[in-house]
């Protein structure tokens, strides 16, 4: 029969090794910066994007026009499309303000810096979406310059399986002579 501190070694290696999550990815926190319309004002802020899931959570920006913190239920998230309200849900008929980001690239976990300029790609705007059905932006005014920027987060590399097979081998080994 096995030592019983050689069998509970051989557990607990197992256990740790065979029973630790796999590494998933984090979402980013992307900053508006430099973010300027064409009247002048700016937009500051930041929200959490996860390119893995396709969603945005803790959204806090704020232009003159208002402070946003929910994404616009009429328009699914996407990589590359991001329309910011103040809260939800719309009501019918509600003019609510609305921030329209369009990045010249979609935006993935690996962070870096992507601009929201109107000259860059002739969309991102800030206006007013009219309800929960509506399916436009009225514009108030562009985006004249500015960019998204994130650092990206170093990913926790993944085990090799030999050394850890060959570790798992060598204990059962050792448990088979014990025996």
């Amino acid at each position: 029969m096995p030592s019983p501190s050689l069998s509970i070694a051989c557990l607990l290696f197992c256990a740790f090794t065979f029973g630790a999550d796999p590494a998933l990815a984090n979402p980013i926190t992307w900053n508006l910066q430099g973010v300027e319309f064409t009247d002048g004002t700016q937009a500051t802020g930041s929200f959490e994007y996860d390119a893995d899931t396709n969603t945005v959570s803790n959204i806090d920006i704020v232009t003159a026009l208002a402070t946003y913190s929910s994404t616009a239920p009429a328009f699914p998230i996407k990589p590359f499309e991001f329309v910011f309200v103040p809260s939800v849900p719309l009501v019918t008929g509600a003019n609510v303000p609305a921030l329209v980001l369009f990045p010249a690239s979609s935006l993935t976990d690996a962070g870096g810096t992507v601009s929201v300029s109107s000259e860059v790609n002739g969309f991102s705007l800030e206006g007013v979406i009219c309800d929960s059905a509506c399916d436009g932006v009225t514009t108030a005014h562009q985006i004249d310059a500015g960019a998204l920027t994130s650092t990206a987060v170093v990913p926790v590399p993944e085990p090799e399986f030999a050394p850890i097979w060959g570790a798992v081998s060598l204990c059962l080994l050792l448990w088979k002579r014990s025996a």
